[in-house]
């Protein structure tokens, strides 16, 4: 069955209800979206707890000055709060032009070139609100597809940086099974496009 949840599409199949006898299919049918639901519901809510935690470094008063940013400081808070979350890649922060001015994953200084998911950053610029983006292009800096997780830095109703962080895609499949995927079912996670982002096993 196909559900909304944080990141475009879950899908999930559930194994255990076609095996059994013709009169108890319906309700386990039921049974089998009813928990497909609360397990979307689960991993919703803690992509929306990623999203609260991006929002408040978003805040950081180290973002303050339009022009010029205390990158230095803003670079050790993401480094701090990317500890505290071990299944975050690392902290990315974008100006309007698509070009990252700070990531986690070079110091600070150094070149980073522009961010790989272009589409969910406009998103967010054009909507001003937070944005769990699909499987992205390979990264100018991590060499990798990942999973962004956007928010804006909002200044006086004035968008000025994207702040980010990146997921792996195996990340999104830990998610399901903390949210209580049954083991024995087998699910993927799609992203708009159709795109697979990641699938589990029995195993």
């Amino acid at each position: 069955m196909a559900m909304a949840a944080a990141l475009p599409i879950c899908f999930f199949g559930g194994l255990v209800a076609y095996v059994l006898a013709d009169s108890g299919r319906e309700s386990a049918w039921l049974e089998a979206q009813a928990t497909a639901a609360q397990v979307a519901e689960k991993v919703s809510a803690e992509l929306s707890s990623q999203q609260q935690v991006l929002q408040t470094l978003a805040s950081s008063t180290a973002l303050d000055r339009k022009d010029q940013p205390d990158l230095s400081a803003f670079y050790v808070e993401a480094a701090r709060v990317k500890l505290a979350h071990p299944l975050w890649e690392t902290v990315e922060l974008v100006n309007l032009d698509g070009n990252q001015v700070m990531n986690l994953f070079r110091p600070i200084g150094q070149p980073l070139g522009r961010t790989a998911d272009r589409e969910s950053l406009q998103e967010v610029i054009r909507t001003g609100r937070p944005v769990v983006g699909g499987i992205g292009p390979v990264g100018s800096v991590s060499g990798r597809r990942l999973i962004a997780i956007r928010v804006p830095v909002d200044r006086s109703s004035e968008i000025r940086y994207v702040v980010s962080t990146l997921l792996e895609p195996s990340a999104v499949i830990s998610l399901l099974r903390y949210a209580g995927a049954p083991k024995d079912w087998v699910g993927a996670v799609v992203d708009a496009r159709g795109v697979v982002i990641a699938s589990t096993s029995k195993d």
